[in-house]
């Protein structure tokens, strides 16, 4: 008699026994979350002119953000972390817009996420943000490493995000006091952002309008998700950056 060895199986004193393979990490946020507004990538949609003049949307929506101004491009950097590039803007002039109409959080909540590195910090600097009246958007608040958002009022502001390292930002925005800023481990909650429409504009390095004062950091990944993940998804989600960026990312 012959035996046919399958993968995946061991023979154990006649008896045969299954090993099943180690689950592998998520390859992208759209198959957690399963619709996300926009996502974009630094190794991904990448298109230079002087520096970086688009970033395409990989969510399959196209909300694409682009910079027509050579002076306001971003730049490429390569192997910025765990081999991987990521687009650093220079805390000057450099932004990057896309359109994106979305509802008020009381009504749609919403949740963003990236992975990012504060090269400088200033009081009030904006680093990613929707503008219209009194704005939303994330930023560096209060004192050196804060971040905070802000949707009509300043919330949960928070160290975690230490300047010269990249860390893993989430901000979830619900019009409630459960808002939240997670940056690595760190996590702020109980303060509630308020209620805005949004302008229209999303910006990358910037609040979505001329007048808010541009950041000078790294952007690896970052995306926009319409909904309130689940701690499921969160978990799955720090697979994903594990995987992706290195078990030493905060």
């Amino acid at each position: 008699m012959t035996f046919s060895r399958r993968p995946g199986v061991r023979f154990n004193r006649g008896r045969i026994a299954t090993t099943a393979p180690a689950a592998a990490a998520p390859t992208t946020p759209l198959t957690i979350l399963g619709s996300l507004a926009w996502w974009v990538r630094a190794d991904l949609g990448i298109t230079t002119g002087t520096g970086v003049s688009a970033w395409a949307d990989q969510s399959g929506n196209g909300v694409n953000f682009t910079q027509g101004t050579g002076a306001s491009q971003p730049t490429l950097v390569a192997g910025a972390i765990n081999g991987q590039p990521a687009v650093q803007f220079d805390g000057v002039d450099d932004r990057m817009n896309a359109t994106l109409a979305r509802v008020a959080p009381g009504t749609q909540p919403f949740y963003l996420w990236m992975v990012l590195k504060q090269i400088t910090w200033t009081a009030g600097v904006r680093i990613v943000g929707d503008f219209v009246v009194s704005g939303c958007f994330i930023f560096q608040n209060s004192a050196s490493p804060q971040i905070a958002q802000h949707n009509g009022a300043n919330a949960n502001s928070g160290a975690g995000a230490a300047v010269g390292s990249y860390a893993r930002v989430e901000a979830q925005f619900t019009n409630t006091v459960g808002d939240y800023v997670k940056r690595g481990a760190t996590n702020s909650t109980g303060g509630n952002a308020l209620n805005n429409a949004g302008g229209g504009t999303w910006q990358l390095g910037a609040r979505g309008d001329s007048a808010g004062a541009p950041a000078n950091i790294e952007i690896a990944e970052a995306f926009l998700f319409l909904g309130t993940p689940s701690a499921g998804q969160r978990s799955s989600l720090d697979a994903y950056c594990t995987g992706r960026y290195g078990a030493g990312l905060v």
